[in-house]
């Protein structure tokens, strides 16, 4: 997790997992850690708008989502599971089977890559970074 956060997190209950030292390349540990955490707040960021981002208990999987179905994207992503809404609700947080983490922003139906890891997105999402250009679809 990027040191940038780390208090933002602990402000709102999360508690790291241990590092036992196995590897968790897809950061199952760390989101089973972030289940159910509401943290962070909508307002001015360092280079665009700060979001809020509220994980959910457990992660969604595209064949449990209608509306993960038929992103035009997932040729270039490959299956992605929603893990928490942000932005008061206007965006999904979403990883690949690798780990690499992405933010769907529903006003817009943009696609961005914010990282190869959820810590990354996080760091973006919280503090308001640049998510950088929106991936374009399929075809």
């Amino acid at each position: 997790m990027p040191d940038s956060i780390v208090a933002l997190l602990r402000e709102a209950g999360w508690q790291a997992p241990p590092d036992d030292g196995a590897r968790d390349p897809a950061g199952e540990r760390l989101l089973a850690s972030l289940a159910g955490l509401s943290l962070g707040k909508t307002g001015a960021g360092r280079e665009t708008a700060a979001s809020d981002v509220a994980f959910y208990e457990r992660p969604c999987e595209p064949d449990e989502d209608e509306s993960l179905e038929g992103l035009p994207w997932r040729g270039r992503t490959g299956p992605l599971r929603a893990v928490a809404d942000a932005h008061h609700n206007h965006m999904i947080v979403l990883l690949d089977a690798a780990g690499a983490a992405y933010v769907y922003t529903v006003p817009d139906g943009m696609l961005y890559r914010l990282g190869s890891s959820l810590g990354e997105a996080l760091e973006r999402l919280l503090l308001g970074l640049n998510y950088g250009p929106g991936i374009d679809a399929d075809g």
